[in-house]
């Protein structure tokens, strides 16, 4: 017997119908697996029906005083609160195969790591120097608001932006920024073969240079789940730090020549400095074998 959502042990069928009235949700873990947003639904191959509405939400609440427009969630002597967000949800019975072109899951899949956990209030964009956009919620227009959106995620991979993120209290990814910019070689290709001996074999690694003279080299660690952000880089920093007193001769000759040692490397994401996104224009990844095809009918997909 399945248990349906509709909070109630009568129901025997297969699938558990949608309830007939919305369904407010005030934490995720609340959330039945029977429902999900558009997004949620994609990642799974379904999308949803057309001209379906939604029959359930998540919502998220802040503290306000009596009289404040909104929707009232909570009128108590000592707490009055109004929906702050509303994420519309729908049932799996709304949904159907999806059928996703390969480009599509792996916008979904770079999305899931580098877009959902970050900032949505403030980003970078590289235009001629590197600019920071603020969130703009009282704008007239979508537009005008600047949030970080799937979309500017969507124009960075197809190279008409370059963008990066800022992190909140969680991340999918670390990274370490290797910087050389024209200083000794010889030290900066040793430290990588240090960093590269070191960190290969734990997780998923990836590797990020400029096309044509090689200025740096970034070091990107993605994780299967959320992660506390202060953990990761903590863990990070104290490898880091090992591996200075590991090569005490190294260490030496990059301050002798002006480098960062190890212990001095940058680690993101960070919560008000931006970092570059990966499979941007004028960066390529270091691959150990060459990629397959994705072929697409346009950029805009």
């Amino acid at each position: 017997m399945t248990i349906c959502d509709n909070q109630c042990d009568c129901c025997s069928t297969a699938e558990a119908r949608p309830p007939k009235s919305p369904r407010t949700f005030e934490h995720w873990r609340q959330v039945p697996e029977t429902y999900g947003t558009r997004i949620q639904w994609l990642k799974r191959n379904r999308k949803v029906k057309p001209d379906e509405r939604p029959t359930a939400r998540w919502i998220s609440t802040v503290e306000a005083a009596p009289g404040d427009c909104g929707e009232v969630w909570l009128d108590d002597p000592d707490l009055f609160l109004l929906v702050e967000t509303e994420i519309p949800l729908y049932h799996l019975d709304q949904t159907q195969p999806a059928n996703l072109a390969p480009r599509s899951v792996a916008y979904l899949g770079f999305e899931e790591i580098f877009y959902e956990p970050a900032r949505k209030d403030r980003h970078i964009l590289r235009n001629e120097d590197w600019l920071t956009i603020k969130a703009r919620p009282g704008a007239d227009f979508f537009w005008g608001k600047c949030f970080l959106t799937r979309q500017t995620i969507h124009q960075h991979i197809n190279g008409s932006k370059i963008i990066g993120v800022m992190a909140t209290d969680k991340t999918r990814f670390v990274a370490i920024d290797h910087d050389f910019h024209g200083n000794d070689p010889t030290v900066f290709l040793e430290q990588a073969t240090v960093l590269v001996n070191h960190f290969c074999g734990w997780g998923t690694w990836h590797f990020q240079v400029k096309v044509g003279q090689i200025t740096g080299m970034h070091y990107i660690l993605t994780f299967d789940h959320p992660k506390n952000l202060k953990n990761v880089i903590a863990v990070v920093r104290k490898r880091l730090v090992q591996l200075d007193q590991q090569h005490p001769d190294l260490a030496a000759r990059a301050k002798a020549t002006g480098m960062p040692t190890f212990a001095k490397m940058e680690v993101f994401p960070q919560p008000n400095k931006g970092f570059r996104l990966p499979l941007c224009q004028g960066y390529q990844m270091l691959l150990d074998r060459p990629p397959g095809r994705l072929h697409h009918k346009s950029l805009s997909e």
